[in-house]
């Protein structure tokens, strides 16, 4: 599996904006095969800072949904809302215990 944490700073001037457009990206990408996962989240002590928690089946699944086309349309306009540069880390789990 793997799990994909990402944390992005909007510009407070863009913040309605982004979490309009940032739905369909969400909503797509959690019918995505492949897809466990797909939540984002407010930090609730930065004001417009959130995180992207995401879990994939696997690497391959991972780049395609890199290529998916609500995925590319995000991406085109995210450098507009950004404050600061994005903070990515990609996970790679080999086993989960729920307890």
């Amino acid at each position: 599996m793997i799990v994909v944490t990402a944390i992005i700073k909007i510009k407070e001037e863009k913040r309605n904006e982004f979490l309009a457009g940032v739905q369909d990206l969400i909503t797509s990408s959690q019918e995505e095969k492949g897809c466990i996962s797909y939540r984002m989240y407010e930090d609730t002590e930065i004001r417009n800072a959130f995180l992207f928690l995401e879990e994939w089946e696997s690497q391959e699944i991972l780049d395609l949904h890199h290529q998916e086309p609500h995925f590319k349309a995000f991406s085109e306009t995210l450098d507009d809302f950004l404050a600061a540069a994005p903070e990515v880390k990609v996970h790679e789990v080999s086993g989960t215990t729920v307890s």
